[in-house]
């Protein structure tokens, strides 16, 4: 009588043990898994550039884009766009903006000029490529400047020297004439031609007349001019 009984238990053991195999086997094949995946190599994305061409620390945009896939590689192209002709903005006309800093740098594509302004006020512009001799403004005296195409730039309500307080303030201290031959492949130099009753002018020496653009920012104040490179 004895042994139909222990034969009763017997098939509940066995079903039991199975279950234990299988999720003791399920149990080896997740940690197989996650160890696979934490040990696989992860790319993360490239962080968008923070750098004004290199030589500064505030962004400018850098005109549209165009993105391309080739075997699977992803291949962003610049359109500058720009043109040969004159350029020209009248500007808020809120105040003298005051010249801070000029800078000059290569781009993909382009080279970037920029006049920073200390406080909000744009001032009027006008950009466009001229023929030499180059004349200071004010004097008339004649001004070298090295390259083959010079691009002048006027900027109306615009200086480098602060009249409005009973000490005259030189708010731009840094060079009036600027070597870009190690710097860029178009500009060859940056000569400033006239400051003059808040009249700003600067010429870009270059080595041919290309398209550019121009453009305002503000935080800071900023005129940006790219060129064609």
């Amino acid at each position: 009588m004895k042994s139909p009984q222990r034969s009763a238990v017997r098939p509940g053991v066995g079903v039991l043990l199975a279950a234990f195999l299988v999720m003791g086997s399920s149990g080896c094949s997740s940690d197989s898994k996650s160890s696979t995946n934490s040990n696989a190599s992860t790319t993360e994305p490239a962080g968008s550039s923070t750098t004004e061409g290199g030589n500064g620390a505030t962004t400018e945009p850098d005109g549209g884009s165009t993105t391309s896939t080739t075997s699977g590689s992803v291949t962003t192209t610049t359109a500058f766009g720009g043109s040969t002709s004159d350029v020209s903005n009248a500007g808020d006309g809120t105040a003298i903006a005051l010249l801070k800093d000029v800078r000059v740098a290569l781009n993909a594509g382009f080279e970037r000029i920029v006049f920073e302004f200390e406080g909000e006020s744009i001032p009027g512009y006008r950009v466009g490529w001229v023929d030499g001799p180059i004349t200071e403004d004010g004097s008339g005296n004649p001004v070298d400047v090295k390259g083959s195409a010079y691009l002048e730039i006027i900027m109306q309500q615009a200086s480098g020297v602060d009249l409005s307080s009973t000490d005259l303030r030189e708010t731009y201290t840094g060079p009036t004439r600027i070597d870009l031959a190690s710097e860029t492949e178009v500009l060859t130099e940056m000569v400033r031609t006239g400051d003059f009753e808040a009249v700003l002018s600067w010429v870009a020496g270059a080595s041919g007349k290309v398209p550019f653009r121009v453009s305002t920012l503000r935080s800071p104040t900023r005129v940006v001019i790219d060129v064609a490179a």
